[in-house]
């Protein structure tokens, strides 16, 4: 009972099996035909592309040959030009055309003056146009086609000569290039050449271009074919815009041709045909009959592989665009703070930075691995590769920057990048640029101590007045009643002190005072040209010139008395530093609504040691001085909204001290042209 049963199941399997091969053979036979029709339609797909490209490229080797024509006609418009330059027919002998023509590097020139006859070297280039001399003379004297190629067929030396003119005043130049006639080739050579290239292809068994009058270009020897007229599948081609393919027999293979319309000015019209040999479809025909088995075992494993491969791109598709956008975020985040960011990995090399960074350190600089000889690079500054090796970590460490001149103050924070493990894999710094801070700072530290001297001073004054006053009643009493004229003199020296005391106890009392005097609006530019010219008799006397550029009509509210007395102080200072025979310049003018007064003197200068102390009250390098002077001047710009800077050297000179101070504008009302002017003194 079991032996029918093992034969069912014998049968099952064998039916199963007979079943499935059928399903493989049709399935196989109806996939081989797919692909020998794929490959067929592709192969048509090539040969059309094929054509089209080719269509295109003999149009553009035409237009190529006819761009290369104008350039060298241009070329030789310009020599001839260059030779028109130098040259004059009237005073030309045969040895200064020949030397002419070599200058221009032309093989012949030709000179034509107003009325005369062209002369032309070499001899046999002027014997051809004197062949030809009125045709030739009419286009010059016409002057409309000076600038059209000439060409000059030589038949006794079989050569051409091209040439390109350009007009003179006294007539015209032409410079020609000597070219055998079995060197110069049609425009259209181009085309020929590239059907011979495309002819070697083994897949191509002709390519060719046929008019209707016959073959014009071919690959290779071709036997009788059909004319145009004669192929009704070519005649109803000819109609068409675009390619037409058909299978045919040449030769006893299988070809499958494509054809398509040509027309050209340049070249004979009529149609491109390609022949692209079909043998190759057949022979991958019988391998894809024996690859099908093959690839159908191979099926399941590719299919696995393409699956996991197309998984695994996706991931790595998405984690790449994760990164991206993170990378960018974090790139615009580190962009957009105003402290630099720089990361270095394990060697010290630069990995990361911002673009404060690049604005504090400069351009470049940053990821520059040489410096400056006895200058340390940026990385080093900030510590960055001993922390990044496992060193101990920097805060708040500070270093003072010299960048054109200034000095900037940076505190920067160094600490170690580690690994999951603890590793040292690098080092980032964060580094904020402290110096406007510092700046604000010691200007309210400043004005703190001006605020405290001048209290200080107020009180002072006050207890030295009213006894000054006292002292200078009894002298001037003394002074009328004394009869001894030796003691009436010394009591007059007495009240001239007293007046003196009484005037330094003024200036130190405008220290602990803002200005009661009114504000209103004055002529800057008249203020500084009186000013200057009270200052003028100092320096005269010092044998110091006085310059100045000033801006005419530049209105301010301010205080006159103020002001007056800070420009003083200013021109006072100057005039003292600058030695006999010195200049002091001053200019005035407007910049970005603010009022700018430049003083500049070629002086000794200011040390660097006395240039952070100058407007603090009682310091002075004079002999004889108060040294609030500059301490005054401070406290008017600053009530007055402007701001004072003290340069030493000045900017681009190696000597000298700058004074520049900005003032708040006020519009006068003027016209911009009334508004201009300078004076110099």
């Amino acid at each position: 009972m079991e032996h029918p049963r093992l034969g069912r199941t014998v049968v099952t399997i064998a039916a199963a099996t007979g079943i499935l091969a059928v399903v493989f053979l049709l399935y196989a036979f109806w996939g081989v035909n797919r692909i020998k029709h794929a490959l067929i339609d592709e192969t048509r797909r090539n040969g059309v592309a094929l054509l089209e490209s080719f269509s295109l490229a003999a149009q553009y080797s035409v237009a190529a040959s006819a761009l290369t024509d104008r350039l060298e006609w241009d070329n030789l418009a310009a020599r001839s030009r260059l030779a028109g330059a130098v040259a004059r027919p009237s005073s030309t002998t045969p040895d200064e055309l020949a030397q002419l023509a070599e200058v221009s590097e032309a093989d012949g020139i030709s000179l034509w003056e107003h009325g005369g006859s062209p002369v032309s070297y070499p001899v046999s280039l002027h014997l051809l146009i004197a062949a030809q001399s009125s045709s030739i003379t009419a286009i010059w004297e016409s002057g409309e086609a000076l600038l059209t190629p000439f060409r000059l067929i030589d038949s006794v030396a079989d050569c051409e000569w091209v040439g390109a003119g350009a007009p003179t005043q006294w007539g015209a130049v032409i410079a020609w290039e000597r070219q055998l006639r079995s060197e110069s080739k049609p425009s259209w050579s181009g085309v020929g050449t590239l059907i011979q290239e495309i002819g070697r292809r083994a897949d191509i068994t002709y390519i060719m271009l046929q008019s209707p009058d016959g073959i014009v270009f071919s690959s290779r020897p071709l036997p009788p074919i059909l004319r145009l007229a004669a192929d009704s599948f070519l005649v109803n081609a000819l109609d068409d815009t675009t390619a037409a393919t058909r299978e045919i027999v040449f030769e006893g293979k299988p070809v499958m041709e494509v054809v398509r319309p040509f027309l050209s000015t340049d070249l004979p019209s009529g149609m491109l045909r390609v022949g692209i040999s079909l043998a190759g479809v057949d022979i991958a025909r019988r391998r894809l009959v024996f690859q099908l088995g093959l690839s159908a075992l191979l099926f399941f494993l590719l299919t696995a592989v393409a699956l996991a491969f197309v998984v695994v791109r996706r991931s790595y598709s998405d984690l790449d665009r994760s990164y991206h956008r993170v990378e960018t975020l974090t790139r615009r985040i580190l962009d957009s703070m105003d402290q630099a960011v720089i990361a270095t990995d394990r060697d010290g090399r630069v990995t990361l930075s911002n673009r404060a960074a690049e604005t504090i350190f400069g351009h470049g600089r940053v990821e520059s691995k040489t410096s400056a000889p006895g200058e340390d690079s940026i990385p080093e500054i900030l510590g960055l590769p001993p922390v990044s090796k496992g060193g101990d970590p920097i805060h708040e460490g500070e270093h003072i920057l010299e960048s054109d001149g200034k000095a900037r103050y940076l505190v920067y924070s160094t600490t170690p990048v580690t690994s999951k493990s603890g590793q040292p894999e690098g080092a980032v710094a964060v580094v904020r640029d402290e110096t406007h801070a510092r700046e604000m700072a010691e200007e309210m530290q400043r004005s703190k101590r001006l605020s405290e001297m001048g209290d200080l001073a107020a009180g002072v004054a006050h207890e030295i007045r009213n006894p000054l006053n006292a002292i200078a009643m009894a002298a001037q009493r003394l002074r009328l009643e004394l009869a001894d004229p030796e003691a009436a003199a010394l009591a007059g020296t007495v009240l001239e002190e007293t007046q003196r005391l009484n005037a330094i106890v003024e200036d130190f009392l405008s220290l602990a005072r803002s200005s009661s005097r009114p504000k209103s609006r004055l002529d800057l530019s008249q203020l500084v040209v009186s000013v200057m010219s009270m200052a003028r008799f100092s320096a005269d006397r010092g044998n110091i010139r006085l310059e100045s550029d000033v801006r005419e009509g530049i209105m301010l509210f301010a205080s006159a008395d103020e002001l007056r007395k800070a420009i003083w102080n200013l021109f006072s200072n100057a005039i003292a530093a600058t030695p006999s025979g010195g200049t002091i310049l001053v200019r005035l003018d407007s910049v970005d609504s603010r009022v700018r007064l430049v003083m500049q003197d070629d002086g000794t200068g200011i040390s660097k040691a006395d240039l952070a102390r100058i407007f603090q009250p009682y310091f002075t390098t004079k002999d004889h001085g108060t040294g609030i002077g500059l301490t005054i001047t401070h406290r008017i710009i600053t009530e007055h909204g402007g701001t004072i800077k003290v340069e030493s050297p000045a900017p681009e000179s190696d000597k000298g001290t700058r004074v520049t101070i900005d003032l708040p504008s006020e519009s006068a009302g003027t016209s911009e042209s009334a508004g201009q002017g300078a004076n110099r003194g």
